[in-house]
């Protein structure tokens, strides 16, 4: 097994952190949706659910939101996207598509939601 590179530890750390800071964020930050629309975004409840996932209730987390596997497996891939990358031979586009398949799923299921 190849021990990694310092700069690649950086790098996995300062994702680590961005990742962390954005969920800080969206735990005082209220959806703009909400408040300018006064509708549900595609990815309300989501909060909720990870908090749920932080205390290992599962059945709750899928309650609130039931994409937040999908949440979860993004911000491990966005940490250790370099490594992924180079094991998995990931391009640009490839990261472009699993998006744009990510947001669709998303999209689609807001759209389930409302009919």
């Amino acid at each position: 097994m190849k021990i990694l590179k310092r700069l690649e530890i950086k790098e996995i750390g300062k994702r680590a952190g961005e990742t962390l800071l954005i969920f800080i964020f969206c735990l005082f930050y209220r959806c703009p949706f909400k408040l300018f629309l006064h509708v549900e975004c595609p990815g309300c409840g989501m909060t909720r659910a990870m908090i749920s996932v932080l205390k290992l209730d599962f059945r709750q987390a899928f309650t609130y939101h039931p994409l937040f596997p999908i949440v979860i497996l993004g911000g491990v891939y966005y940490i250790f996207r370099t490594q992924f990358r180079k094991w998995f031979h990931i391009g640009t586009k490839q990261e472009n598509m699993m998006l744009l398949v990510a947001g669709m799923i998303f999209l689609g299921r807001w759209i389930w939601m409302r009919i």
